[in-house]
């Protein structure tokens, strides 16, 4: 009837439009008046449906597996303010007796679960179901009310088409009422009246609990490298563990939940949004989580490229340029220029890591020239230089070379090259030192194998590649967390550098062979099975140091049998391997990087060259570096 008597004033309104005599303003104010209660009956029903879901939650709490339990009732101006043990919370509010709502109602089954139903003003009722006839379980799934046109209820679930709510008339339901009618706390339990009189009782864990007080509903926001606190309240909790996204970093201590976000310099391999979880045990062995969403809420940028030059073998030239992506400008031995000082004897390795540039001076053996240089990341200067020495009684010292990143450590590839007998111990031949960021000490030390060189961190496990002077082999493998060498996989011959890609596949390099059985055996790509220690080689794909995006492998060298440089790039999706070729080429190609958010390429000669590419391997731009053997990049980012 409604329907054909809306029809009828639309009708009337356009027969008169064009008389300008005729007072049309009982129409508009009709049509006016219909559009705001339609408005407010939306409105109403979107507060009928989060009771709903209120609803659905408390259900869960006492019919799902035990993970969801109440652990706080507060009250509030109009109803109270619901938490449960994952840190959640829901407002309900008293309502009123709700006579003239559509009575949505659960009720509990003989077989003990709580469905869905829907009451008759007489008392009777009837179970909601699915398109198969199924009844829809409380804590499943959750009705979605609506409010058609005409101002009646609708009802819809599992993406169903919404159809009108009936009564036991078969007339439809006018949009007006609550869900909700009683709230009380009785003897620690939640005791809720529904609007057609059913009670559930639910109880409120009073023994066991962890709650973030002050955790946002939503999600907690972070800028890059920003430390946040959140206070912490429990009862009963004997232990805790806490998950993380990647990068970033969250810890406990007196009640206060402390978390880091990754720095831009980690954009490009941490994950920027997710959920910090803290799984919380009992002394009787009960367990249950809380969560809170924590997000980095801004983009990062590019500002610079530090370049690394390895520099003479016999003197300490190593030295550091640097490219201001802001002025696009490109400053030769920016380090000596800004220290007053050498970078030191063969410049092997550098790395980011929170707002440190950590950088591994190989240096002479004889002299003890292997150091740990920490720099400031955004500026460049000498925060620390670490002596990385042993003490032998013969006076040699360590050779540092290459670095890797994890939880607050430096895990650094060492080898000791002094003479071997006497009864000397060497605490770092052929081993991997932790290094500790804040106190900068060596803590341990473990062996590997004969001259390790790349190191790469995955799921728990340093791979270190045991070169021995290109004899070697062998994949070490230790665990992090005992600091144990775990197993080793035997590899093509003369692994130098490995990197984890960011699909967490694991891909090495070996160098050419130059003599002994092998030799002339040149360099080649190979994937890691980190699992079994299988090997897939890359056929034809020629590599030295290695650049990795979320797609693309590059890498080339200089062959000394060939005498001829080669680029090439990798796709790790199709197979397929694209050769680079430089308008003005390289002499003897060395170092390989690339940038993770931009995908730019980064390529240095074994002398002074440097050339800038796109992900696609065109040309951006040529610098020269003062230094020879260019042979890393690392981006900087804010």
């Amino acid at each position: 009837m409604k329907n054909h008597s809306l029809t009828a004033t639309l009708a009337a309104l356009a027969l008169f439009c064009s008389c300008s005599a005729y007072d049309d303003s009982f129409l508009r104010q009709d049509l006016n008046d219909l559009k705001e209660r339609i408005e407010k009956l939306e409105e109403d029903a979107i507060k009928t449906n989060s009771d709903l879901n209120s609803l659905s939650e408390l259900i869960e709490s006492i019919q799902g597996d035990g993970s969801l339990f109440i652990v706080d009732v507060t009250e509030t101006n109009n109803g109270y303010r619901i938490t449960f043990s994952d840190g959640s919370h829901i407002d309900i509010e008293n309502g009123t007796d709700g006579k003239d709502a559509p009575t949505i109602s659960v009720r509990q089954d003989t077989d003990g679960i709580y469905y869905w139903i829907l009451v008759s003003s007489d008392g009777t009722y009837q179970w909601l179901t699915d398109d198969n006839g199924n009844k829809l379980r409380a804590e499943n799934t959750c009705p979605v009310l609506g409010v058609d046109s005409e101002g009646y209820w609708t009802i819809s679930y599992d993406g169903s088409t919404p159809e009108r709510i009936l009564d036991e008339n078969g007339e439809p339901v006018p949009a007006i009422g609550n869900i909700f009618s009683d709230i009380q706390i009785v003897n620690d339990s939640l005791v809720i009246t529904l609007s057609d009189g059913t009670s559930v009782t639910i109880p409120i864990s009073t023994d066991f609990h962890l709650i973030i007080t002050d955790a946002p509903d939503g999600t907690a926001d972070f800028t890059f490298g920003q430390t946040r606190t959140f206070t912490i309240e429990s009862i009963g909790v004997e232990s805790t563990v806490i998950v993380k996204p990647d990068e970033w970093k969250a810890s406990i201590s007196n009640n206060i939940l402390t978390v880091t976000a990754p720095t831009a310099e980690h954009a490009g391999c941490a994950e920027l949004e997710g959920d910090i979880s803290i799984i919380y045990f009992s002394s009787d062995k009960r367990s249950a989580t809380v969560s809170m969403s924590v997000m980095v809420s801004e983009e990062p940028k590019t500002v610079g490229v530090w370049v690394l030059c390895e520099g003479s073998s016999y003197e300490p030239t190593a030295d550091l340029a640097y490219f201001d992506a802001a002025t696009g400008t490109f400053t030769q031995k920016y380090y000596s220029n800004k220290n007053g000082e050498p970078l030191g004897q063969v410049a092997n390795y550098m790395g980011i890591y929170g707002s440190k540039l950590y950088v591994a001076i190989s240096g002479n053996p004889d002299a003890q020239s292997s150091y740990l240089k920490v720099l400031d990341a955004r500026t460049g200067e000498l925060l620390k230089s670490i002596p990385m020495r042993c003490d032998h009684s013969h006076g040699e010292g360590d050779v540092l070379r290459q670095l890797a990143f994890h939880n607050g450590k430096i895990y650094a590839t060492s080898y000791y090259s002094g003479g071997k007998g006497d009864g000397i111990t060497y605490l770092y031949h052929g081993g991997v030192m932790r290094i500790d960021t804040l106190t900068y000490e060596v803590e341990a030390s473990v062996a590997v194998g004969d001259k390790p060189e790349g190191i790469a961190y995955h799921d728990g496990k340093l791979y270190v590649c045991i070169s021995s002077s290109g004899n070697g082999n062998t994949i070490s493998v230790v665990d992090v967390a005992t600091f144990e060498l775990e197993k080793q996989f035997t590899v093509p011959q003369n692994p130098t550098y490995i990197k984890t890609a960011p699909n967490g596949d694991i891909y090495f390099s070996t160098l050419e062979i130059y003599t002994g059985p092998n030799a002339g055996t040149p360099s080649g790509l190979h994937r890691l099975n980190p699992e079994t220690g299988s090997v897939t080689t890359i056929e034809g794909f020629r590599a030295s140091r290695l650049g990795i995006t979320d797609r693309y492998i590059y890498s080339g060298e200089f062959s000394y049998s060939s005498f001829q440089d080669v680029i090439n790039r990798y796709d790790m999706q199709t197979g397929d391997i694209l050769p680079i070729t430089l308008d003005n080429p390289f002499f003897m190609v060395y170092g390989f990087d690339v940038n993770p958010l931009t995908g730019d390429v980064y390529v240095g000669g074994s002398g002074e060259d440097v050339a800038f590419l796109n992900a696609d391997g065109e040309l951006i731009s040529y610098y020269t570096t003062g230094v020879g053997f260019v042979n890393q990049f690392v981006p900087v980012f804010e």
